[in-house]
């Protein structure tokens, strides 16, 4: 008995024990789930129970100071499935690849493939489908009453000027993010914040209370006002697309024009350029039919040569554009004045370090220093320098910012690259701008700040950012970095740069404009390195990419050609740099290749901005009377002789072999037309369906009175830009042209010192 009631109790303790144990082991595993894996389990059964839908942001836009749009977002649409709930559903399969095969023009069997993946809730099928497909699958999938199909909104980027400005605005990638240029380096701002639509799903993924959704509002993306003027920009692209053409530059070139009163960029340019619409698709020069825009060696070209902004993400000697700054020392010193005797005869830095010349050895002799910067004499300067002294030059040299990025809203910006310890021979030739680097920002920011009085501003390519409605929520304003030099310097030295375009003995004498004083410097600088002296051409052949025309080299060295300068110079509202990257001509010098295309951004920058014309004397003498054509049809032959010498015009008579005919029957160029004071009219004296043509002749080298005579003599009229001898004409050689047409003529300075 007694050993029956301890089996009992013995049981009852186990029982007790095991109930404790579970219980134990119970509440160990309820502590550990709601205190360990809570969060996690938490987010899991969030998931499972409710369905989360996206809503993307809408882009912010990015426009020019004017409120023109440079890139804007477009809605677009993705495509996706849920195999899983089409599964369960018993949504025939077939058909719904059959559908979405023929609406959205996509492989039939990859939609099966991805639809028979019954496991997964989702399944990519078409990205950036515009708006009327995606309203027409809507419009099939109401009416079919099918269930596992989603549309989602999907903003695409575009870019409405194409290639205009496009190492400035830069591109996004697929998911809209910033790659380059402003879409980048604004990302934050532009991307904006998604919002989500919250649903209570079943187990089957089904929405159980429809009306009960919750829902995080989308925040849309800022939008970027940038200082680019897009007239500004395009006039300047055009006059750097022209220059690289005409003179052959194999690495294409920069310019950048910038406002020296509040560091505004007012354009910026760099080439090759391409257009951001399509960024992959294969550059000016590379042969598209070999081009893929997949490959490694390709992505590697781009990335390096094509969308590398060269304004501010290359290096380059300067050359004698530097000039500037060595004088702008020399005379914040007190070391020299525009009076001073200097001479250019052959300078070494010590007995057996290289010789420092002229272009033409000892070719000036003793000279003012406004001579030397107007010859651009090496020599003046290697020995100015050596006075200044290797501390206070590259003290300066920091002091204007050539050591520092300047801090530009826009990615990949490098800073100069000088000796870490440099010597006397360094100097020397650093004086005239070889043997180390910078920027052409950083350089048109320290001419900006000798255009305004000596303030080195910090240049900026963003003006404000606003909301979608327009509010402005932050607005850069001009930022004085430091004074460099004083007043009287940098007014000093404008009246030096002045001379340099104005006078005979200066470089830039391309420059000119009527009515526009201009200053500035030109340059030209010959690279050291084999490796920096390769083409473009030379570059993608090393990267095996196919090139379509082969550079037939006429230097055996590359050059690298430039110009800076500022308008009107008695108050600058533009600096402009053009920089030239191997000009492939014989005359590859900066006065000759970039001043010209300075002088024509310049001239219609400024008459854009409606900044008035002051002609001097030589401006009107240079600039011929115009006027118009009067109408002298059914007049005797007399008659519209007198009519048209009232004008100043002359004409040619056709008779058409009757000279019995007396009174114009027609007349080219027609009435009305506006012709320069000597300029010839065709009279037809009988009446004709065809009329007569002739041969434009080869201008080339000729001076303005040769190419007038030329162009007579056949019965053409000529419009005169610029003066020297002829460098191109608007109409090829040999061209059939109606008699009495107008051909253009650009002629150049006969200028031909070195920079």
């Amino acid at each position: 008995m007694k050993n029956s009631n301890f089996i009992k109790k013995g049981r009852a303790v186990f029982v007790l024990f095991l109930f404790a144990a579970i219980l134990s082991a119970l509440i160990f595993r309820f502590g550990w789930l709601q205190i360990v894996e809570g969060e996690e389990l938490k987010s899991a059964a969030f998931s499972q129970q409710t369905r989360n839908t996206f809503i993307s942001p809408r882009r912010g836009d990015i426009y020019d100071r004017n409120g023109k749009e440079l890139a804007v977002s477009i809605p677009y649409y993705t495509i996706s499935v849920c195999p899983e709930n089409i599964y369960k559903l018993r949504e025939d399969t077939g058909l719904i690849a059959s559908k979405l095969s023929e609406i959205l023009k996509v492989d039939e069997n990859e939609i099966l493939k991805k639809l028979k993946n019954t496991a997964s809730q989702y399944q990519l099928i078409k990205r950036k489908v515009d708006k009327d497909t995606s309203e027409g699958l809507k419009s099939w999938i109401k009416d079919k009453k099918i269930q596992g199909i989603y549309i989602d909104e999907e903003p695409k980027r575009f870019y409405p000027a194409g290639n205009l400005a496009a190492h400035v605005i830069g591109f996004t990638d697929f998911e809209n993010n910033g790659i380059t240029g402003i879409e980048k380096m604004m990302d934050k701002y532009l991307k904006g914040k998604p919002g989500k639509i919250l649903s209570e799903v079943d187990a089957d993924g089904q929405g159980v209370m429809p009306n009960d959704e919750k829902v995080i509002d989308v925040k849309d993306g800022s939008n970027v006002v940038l200082s680019i003027d897009e007239v500004i920009q395009n006039i300047t692209d055009n006059a750097l697309t022209e220059a690289i053409k005409q003179y052959k530059a194999v690495n294409g070139g920069t310019a950048i024009v910038m406002d020296p009163r509040t560091g505004e960029i007012l354009a910026m340019v760099s080439k090759p350029d391409y257009d951001p619409n399509k960024p992959n698709a294969a550059p000016v020069g590379a042969d598209p039919k070999k081009w893929k825009g997949s490959e490694k060696n390709e992505g590697e070209f781009l990335w390096n040569y094509i969308w590398k902004n060269k304004t501010l993400a290359d290096t380059y000697e300067p050359g004698s554009t530097f000039k500037t700054i060595t004088s702008a020392i020399g005379i914040e010193e007190g070391l020299v004045n525009p009076d001073s005797t200097v001479n250019d005869f052959t300078f070494r830095v010590t007995k057996n370090s290289p010789k420092i010349d002229c272009h033409i050895p000892n070719r000036h002799g003793v000279e003012t220093f406004r001579l030397g910067l107007y010859r651009s004499c090496n020599p003046v300067f290697a020995k100015l320098s050596q006075d200044i002294g290797i501390d206070r030059f590259y003290g300066y040299l920091k002091a204007f910012g050539f050591y520092d990025k300047t801090g530009i809203e826009l990615p990949e910006e490098m800073s100069g690259i000088f000796q870490p310890k440099p010597a006397k021979l360094d100097l020397a030739v650093a004086s005239f701008g070889q043997r180390f680097t910078i920027t052409p920002l950083q350089l048109i920011t320290a001419y900006s700040a000798i255009a305004n009085g000596g303030k080195l501003l910090k240049p900026h390519i963003v003006k404000e950012i606003t909301d979608q409605d327009g509010n402005i929520i932050e607005r850069n304003e001009p930022e004085v970095v430091r004074n460099v030099v004083s007043k009287q310097t940098c007014d000093t030295l404008k009246d030096l740069l002045l001379g340099i375009v104005n006078d005979p003995n200066g470089t830039g004498g391309n420059a000119y404009v009527k009515g526009y004083a201009v200053a500035g410097k030109t340059g030209t600088a010959e690279t050291t390195k084999t490796t920096n002296r390769l083409g473009l051409p030379d570059i993608a052949a090393n990267a095996k990419i196919a090139w379509t025309t082969p550079i037939d080299y006429k230097n055996t060295e590359r050059y690298v050609a430039s110009f800076a300068g500022m308008a009107p110079v008695d108050n600058p509202v533009l600096c402009v740099l053009v920089v030239l990257d191997y000009p492939n001509i014989v005359e590859h010098t900066g006065g000759i290749v970039a001043a010209p295309a300075v002088a024509k951004i310049i001239d219609e920058t400024l008459d854009y901005l409606g900044v008035d014309r002051k002609y001097t004397e030589r401006d009107k003498k240079l600039i011929p009377k115009e006027f118009t054509v009067p109408d002298v049809t059914n007049m005797d032959i007399e008659k519209a002789a007198d009519e048209l010498g009232k004008c100043k015009l002359g004409f040619f008579k056709e008779n058409g072999g009757d000279n019995k005919n007396l009174k114009v029957v027609s007349q080219y160029p027609k009435p009305g037309t506006i012709l320069r004071e000597n300029s010839y009219v065709t009279l037809y004296m009988y009446k004709t369906e065809k009329p007569i043509t002739v041969k434009v002749p080869d201008l080339s080298n000729k001076t303005v009175l040769e190419a007038t005579k030329a162009l007579n003599d056949v019965g053409l009229n000529i419009r005169v830009n610029g003066d020297g001898t002829a460098i191109s004409q608007s109409v090829l050689t040999d061209k059939e042209m109606q008699k009495g047409s107008e051909i253009e003529v650009n002629f150049k300075s006969n200028v031909q010192i070195e920079d």
